[in-house]
């Protein structure tokens, strides 16, 4: 993935900046027979090296981008901020990300991660360093969700069994992408946390436009609403970073589908003049 998007120009965006890796381990398919996930103990494994690339990053003044593969980063990135302090997260998503081994199909931890990093599931995953959990509910708002099978409530939608916010896809439009966004900060910055984090699936994008995704259902959101949706976001002087999840290069044989996400992410940052990456 960092490498398909810098071949599409993204490190042009991001200018001059430092950049680090961090190897995943070897994808192991086997599904942990006590546990009923995958590669459990790889992920915690891999998560402490990801919260150490990132912990820095966030004692910093720059503004972090993390490029990852699947939706599991979310792990490593959200120990990273409880050992910092108190993060809230906009969590940008077609899916809640907040299955149970019980539930989950495949065993799959990246339909997990945001059950994991609230406190949810194995503790070998949501209890790393002790520091569970590593995010809030309250500190979490999901936007732009399209598959609402856990939504639960009302005049105040929620995940169920949690006090995770959501704004859904539908949400999104009435109200416009611009003013949920805001909304939605203004919400975090009402519970007190230190910093708020973005967290982008490309998958909330419409398949039509981005087909280089696992799960690419019906609808989503346009270039132009995500556009709408990040700017205020990655202006905001609260945020300190985002990651991006999902995009396979593999499903994007002419690189289409990355010069759409480049484009998006350009014209979402264009008004930072300092950016630092980490790289999965």
């Amino acid at each position: 993935m960092p490498e398909a998007l810098r071949r599409a120009g993204l490190h042009a965006v991001f200018g001059s900046g430092t950049y680090d890796t961090v190897l995943p381990p070897e994808y192991a398919p086997d599904l942990d027979s006590e546990l009923r996930v995958r590669n459990p103990r790889a992920i915690a494994h891999y998560s402490v090296e990801l919260a150490n690339a990132v912990e820095p990053r966030l004692n910093g003044q720059a503004f972090s981008i993390v490029l990852g593969g699947d939706c599991s980063i979310l792990i490593g990135t959200a120990l990273a901020m409880r050992r910092v302090g108190r993060f809230g997260v906009i969590y940008i998503d077609a899916h809640s990300d907040c299955q149970s081994p019980e539930v989950s199909q495949t065993g799959g931890v990246a339909g997990m991660p945001l059950a994991i990093a609230t406190g949810r599931g194995p503790r070998i995953l949501s209890d790393l360093e002790s520091r569970r959990p590593y995010l809030a509910d309250e500190d979490v708002i999901l936007l732009g969700l399209r598959d609402l099978f856990d939504v639960v409530g009302t005049d105040k939608k929620t995940i169920a069994g949690t006090q995770i916010r959501v704004r859904d896809l539908e949400d999104v439009r009435s109200s416009t992408a611009d003013r949920v966004a805001r909304d939605a900060l203004a919400n975090l910055t009402g519970t007190g946390v230190d910093a708020v984090w973005v967290h982008l699936d490309v998958d909330v994008l419409n398949p039509e436009i981005m087909p280089a995704v696992d799960s690419p259902d019906p609808g989503g959101l346009s270039p132009v609403e995500l556009t709408a949706l990040l700017r205020p976001l990655l202006a905001a002087p609260i945020v300190s970073g985002m990651q991006i999840t999902i995009y396979d290069p593999e499903r994007d044989p002419d690189g289409q589908a990355a010069k759409v996400l480049v484009d998006i992410l350009s014209r979402s940052l264009q008004s930072y003049d300092e950016e630092v990456g980490v790289e999965q």
